[in-house]
């Protein structure tokens, strides 16, 4: 990869920031031997711990002690302008490198190397394909040598799962090398040996308890039910063919995504049952993830609450499987009993009447741990205990001076205890069971149950009170169904309900942690969530590892971890249980990677590189243009034998964009389209095509949100006021379905809460709005080609003047150098702040954190009122409860 350049595909968690790590270590190197001074890396595509990742790694490679820079909205541009100066490694955000490319602000003279990261989500409209487009062809302009662009994968599902997946990233990255390194190549396989960390690998399988292996099995034939139905009910609107209804494929692959997939582009033709169905079918892999994760009593909670936001629009809750499952969960955590001791007198009551019945059932708390707390806890005993006595303990003492190899500070604890968790909240509910005890915690649990239970049949109480609640439910239903569909959306309840129920529970553990007696002392474990990319391994250095929950990625690192650590002792221990979803789930990773890995070997063979991805072929945009000019000045000629050139040459049409806009991919079409993107803060309107026509351009999720929150009368009133054809761009995804709403929810009524209704009042209000329908990304760069048709190009200059108050234009030519943009969204967006006072506290308070101690008098100074300052006040010194008390790496 060092000779030629391209896109690497890794198998999951085999170290994407230690490849990465190693890429720009050596081109350092290169550029020291090439004498080239302060020369610039970029990286993009980095998540938070990936970036720890990749200066961890570097450390260790060059020895540097300072970390990268993260070059992001933070700072301003005079402090990234000495960023650039000063050369080396930076981080990235696209929008940010993206408009420092168009305003010239970057010198790309200084770049040397690009390493994308999470290379499956590049396309060449995304902010990774725009920014390598643009330093290519800056690089183009300059006559210099092409800049080396590696790109970084470790998800090679996600480059098979459409046609030409693989293609279309390395044309966005301009790579004609492919390089396929899975876990079962012979270079990779001969540098992890299978006996270095083989015997250090202890598999232990729990097997369920029998009223948890009842609901799992309940969920199972639940699903299969959902599965049968869909497939009846969507016969003819969605393809079902892959789906199997003898088997659980539902519960550990993802068949919603795929579903939801295909409904975003037949929207309007799918009926509510088959939405329904879907929405059931990702709520019951959700459940059977929580019955293993959740202890009983949070887990019933979560159960009955589905249950009363649910309501009869969901069938699966009232079959006999569904029955069995809340039967089981409420066997878990109590079971009615009557009072068998007492004689017949005193078992009974008199009711109003004066006769005798008997005394009603009462709940008996029966505290089912789950399964692993007390393997866990036996693990960190023998753990314990072989560090004292065992082989280990003499082999740790040896290998603790390996700890100072690294420059970073190590913890005190020189035999740690790694427990890699799958979330927060089961490691801090791990936490509490270790520290207090499974009966404890459960007593706690079942405590706050009852007390709410109690409260909930209080509440309910009186004549009205089920009618009340129905009404809500009602009224609660149509929100569901008129929002727009959204896979990340769907089954938003259960999410939000587990999620209450987990916020809860952690409170409910950080009392216990300041008025409960410990039973153990547990300041030799660290908790590790997984899904965090960081080198936690290195960080602390564990002898035991707990693998609380399977994971292939985790499982990856450690094999890594102890390939490079072979003289320091590591034993890792593989929880899972037996027969159960998890490691059905875990098992299906692994096929799933291998099935991919396969398709990308045997298209790699016959895989035709386009003729775009070679980087001699990239011109500058001003020759680019020319070409451009001259195919289109050419015109029909009878007389010249067919055509005449016209030797009338033609700028590029400008177009200036709002900086915010460089979070979505339009500028990156636009840019491809042969406009002049002119990046600057707008506070009127998103695109300014002339000086006459301004576009405020809304998605159909933000388009919802703008109307709910009232900011969409605000825009239109300020581009109604400032130009002569305010136009409202309605953007629709090219995957989608071209249509608003269909005719079956418009109804026999004017509904005025209806988005086709909130449309007509808008334009009642603002007559002179036009509004613009558009398909596609490349539909509204058409559409921009036409408006810009005999009309002149836009002034930068007046366009960021436009909607400011004369009092502070003077100081909006230095607002985009001194002041930090993300610090600016963030006020705009507190409560007591308006676009009338917003500059006025800019010009007051240095920062967000002198503003927070003004006090109300100050602030009301500012603000231009008591009542704006009294809103602001309280919202910045508002009680926020914060659980700190577990120690997580």
């Amino acid at each position: 990869m060092l000779q030629e350049d391209g896109l690497c595909v890794l198998g999951t968690g085999m170290g994407q920031a230690r490849v990465a790590a190693a890429l720009l270590a050596a081109q350092e190197k290169r550029d020291a031997k090439m004498g080239a001074q302060n020369n610039m890396l970029i990286v993009l595509g980095a998540s938070e711990t990936q970036r720890e990742g990749v200066d961890t790694v570097l450390q260790q490679l060059s020895a540097k002690q300072e970390p990268s820079r993260f070059v992001s909205t933070e700072y301003t541009s005079e402090a990234r302008n000495a960023f650039y100066a000063e050369g080396g490694i930076l981080h990235f955000t696209t929008r940010i490198l993206v408009v420092d490319i168009l305003t010239k602000k970057l010198p790309i003279a200084t770049v040397s190397g690009v390493v994308v990261l999470n290379a499956e989500r590049v396309s060449e409209n995304s902010g990774e394909g725009f920014s390598v487009r643009l330093l290519l062809e800056g690089a183009a302009e300059l006559d210099r040598k092409s800049i080396s662009i590696w790109g970084l994968s470790d998800s090679p599902h996600r480059l098979v799962g459409t046609f030409g997946a693989v293609e279309k990233v390395m044309k966005a990255l301009y790579a004609r090398r492919l390089y396929l390194w899975p876990r079962f190549k012979a270079e990779v396989h001969e540098s992890l040996p299978k006996e270095v960390l083989e015997p250090c690998v202890v598999e232990v399988s729990q097997p369920l308890t029998p009223r948890m292996q009842a609901i799992q099995d309940g969920l199972w034939d639940v699903m299969k039910a959902c599965l049968k139905e869909l497939r009846r009910v969507a016969k003819g609107t969605l393809d079902t063919s892959d789906i199997d209804t003898d088997d659980t494929c539902g519960l550990f692959r993802d068949v919603e995504e795929q579903l939801w997939r295909q409904i975003r582009g037949a929207r309007h033709t799918v009926g509510t049952k088959t939405r329904q169905i879907v929405r059931d079918i990702g709520t019951l892999r959700r459940l059977v993830g929580h019955l293993l994760r959740l202890e009983p009593v949070v887990f019933l909670k979560l159960l009955e609450t589905l249950r009363a936001a649910e309501g009869i629009s969901t069938v699966w809750l009232y079959t006999d499987a569904a029955h069995h499952v809340f039967e089981f969960s409420r066997r878990r955590v109590y079971q009615m009993k009557r009072q068998h001791t007492l004689s017949a007198g005193q078992a009974c009551e008199k009711d109003k009447q004066g006769e005798l019945r008997p005394l009603p059932a009462k709940m008996h708390p029966i505290f089912e741990p789950l399964p692993k707390w007390n393997l866990v806890k036996e693990i960190i005993e023998e753990a314990r205990s072989e560090l004292r006595r065992g082989p280990l303990a003499q082999a740790s003492r040896k290998s603790r001076e390996t700890d100072r190899t690294l420059k970073k500070e190590r913890p005190r604890v020189h035999h740690p205890i790694l427990i890699a968790v799958q979330d927060s909240a089961t490691a801090c509910q791990l936490y509490a069971v270790l520290k207090f005890g499974a009966d404890k915690v459960l007593e706690k649990s079942y405590q706050s149950y009852q007390k709410e239970k109690n409260s909930s049949v209080r509440s309910q109480g009186g004549k009205n009170g089920g009618q009340r609640q129905q009404k809500r439910k009602a009224e609660a239903l149509p929100i569901v169904s008129a929002t727009p569909i959204s896979a990340t959306a769907v089954n938003s309840i259960v999410i939000e309900a587990a999620a209450a129920q987990e916020a809860a529970q952690a409170l409910e553990y950080q009392e216990m942690n300041d008025h409960s007696d410990e039973v153990g002392s547990f300041d030799d474990v660290y908790f590790h969530v997984l899904g965090d990319r960081s080198e936690v391994l290195l960080d602390i250095s564990p002898i035991f590892i707990v693998m609380h929950d399977p994971d292939l990625a985790f499982l990856r690192q450690v094999e890594i971890y102890k390939c490079e650590q072979r003289g320091r002792p590591l034993r890792l221990y593989f929880v899972q249980y037996e027969s159960s979803i998890e490691e059905f789930k875990y098992r299906a990773s692994v096929e799933r990677e291998t099935s991919a890995f396969e398709r990308l070997i045997r298209g790699k063979a016959t895989m035709l590189v386009p003729v775009s991805g070679d980087r001699s072929q990239v011109v500058p945009r001003s020759a680019a243009t020319e070409d451009q000019f001259a195919a289109d000045n050419l015109v029909a000629s009878h007389r010249s034998g067919g055509w005449l050139s016209i030797s009338t040459k033609k700028a590029r049409p400008r177009i200036v964009v709002d900086i915010r806009e460089f979070m979505s991919t339009l500028p990156a079409v636009l840019h491809q389209q042969n406009f002049e993107i002119q990046p600057i803060t707008l506070e009127v309107g998103d695109y300014v095509l002339s000086s006459d026509i301004c576009i405020e351009r809304k998605s159909i999720s933000d388009l919802y949100g703008s109307f709910n929150s009232g900011r969409l009368f605000t825009q239109m009133e300020a581009m109604t006021k400032n130009y002569k054809i305010p136009v409202l761009l309605i953007e629709f995804d090219a995957n989608e379905t071209f249509g608003l709403t269909s005719s079956a929810d418009l109804g026999d009524t004017i509904n005025a809460q209806h988005i086709t209704s909130k449309i007509a009042l808008l334009i009642l209000h603002f007559p002179r709005t036009r509004i613009i329908w558009s398909r596609s990304l490349n539909a509204t760069a058409d559409i921009f080609q036409a408006l810009k048709s005999n009309q002149d190009d836009p002034d930068p200059t007046v366009a960021a003047q436009v909607g400011v108050p004369e009092e502070d234009q003077h100081q909006k030519d230095i607002s985009e150098d001194l002041y930090n943009q993300a610090a600016i969204d963030v006020l705009r967006k507190l409560p007591g702040v308006t676009n009338n006072n917003y500059r006025q506290v800019m010009s007051t308070f240095k920062s967000l954190a002198e503003m927070s101690a003004a006090s109300k008098e100050d602030l009301a100074k500012v603000l231009g009122g008591m009542q704006n300052a009294k809103r602001l006040h309280d919202f910045l010194h508002a009680e926020c409860p914060r659980s700190e008390y577990i120690r997580t790496s």
